[in-house]
């Protein structure tokens, strides 16, 4: 167990992983690009993806392209009218939570 946080793990040595990359800042993954570094293989594997250009999902209703299956995921939701963002002042509905977000700072700026 982390004696940082609480949080468990099934081997010491991912207790000691944890401790470097989470609490002690240890970032030794470096960007080619940009020197930007991280933690993990995989934050930095995660992050190469912005400078390359090449935009691997396309979107079957409109064909805009995306470099990341999670942006498409989103986007995609606006075609299926999927409003899950709810304003718990109004109840108006939107697609996308930054909607949401902006719809309450202009419609509700007393709660921001």
């Amino acid at each position: 167990m982390c004696n940082a946080c609480g949080r468990k793990f099934a081997f010491p040595n991912q207790v000691l992983r944890h401790q470097k990359n989470y609490h002690m800042g240890e970032k030794k993954f470096a960007c080619n690009d940009c020197n930007m570094r991280f933690a993990t293989k995989t934050l930095l594997s995660l992050h190469i993806v912005k400078h390359s250009p090449a935009r691997l999902f396309t979107c079957q209703y409109c064909d805009k392209t995306f470099k990341r299956a999670k942006n498409l995921g989103t986007h995609v939701r606006i075609h299926l009218n999927d409003k899950r963002y709810v304003c718990s002042l109004c109840k108006d509905a939107f697609v996308q939570q930054s909607s949401l977000k902006y719809h309450i700072t202009r419609k509700h700026p007393e709660t921001v």
